[in-house]
């Protein structure tokens, strides 16, 4: 399964296009719970590593991640079909979730990952 249609190639993906995750208390709720469920989880490489066996709904990115590291996750991604999307400036993940080293999250298949997509989808 791709995320690319049409004969579309990862190159002509608009990178800027990124939609911003609004971190109200219910989401930030819904992300705390899937951290402590073992429904997430953090870094580069494992989150990388689990768009590639699709196991991820979801990847979320502080606004603060490098444009260069952004395109790389954009493009597995893209090609895997997963949903990207940054989350607010004004929140600091250490203070919502206690995560102090990593600036990606990738959030798992399951009820959680449903509960929050669709959080984010609805733009509650």
């Amino acid at each position: 399964m791709t995320g690319l249609r049409n004969g579309d190639t990862v190159r002509q993906a608009d990178f800027k296009n990124i939609g911003t995750l609004s971190i109200d208390a219910q989401t930030a709720a819904l992300i705390g719970f899937a951290l402590k469920a073992r429904q997430a989880v953090k870094g580069f490489e494992a989150v990388r590593r689990s768009v590639e066996k699709n196991t991820v709904m979801m990847v979320i990115v502080d606004s603060q991640l490098s444009e260069k590291t952004l395109k790389r996750l954009q493009h597995a991604t893209w090609e895997n079909g997963v949903l990207l999307v940054r989350s607010e400036q004004t929140k600091n993940w250490e203070e919502l979730w206690g995560i102090r080293d990593h600036k990606i999250l990738g959030i798992l298949s399951g009820n959680l990952g449903v509960a929050i997509v669709r959080k984010f989808k609805s733009g509650v």
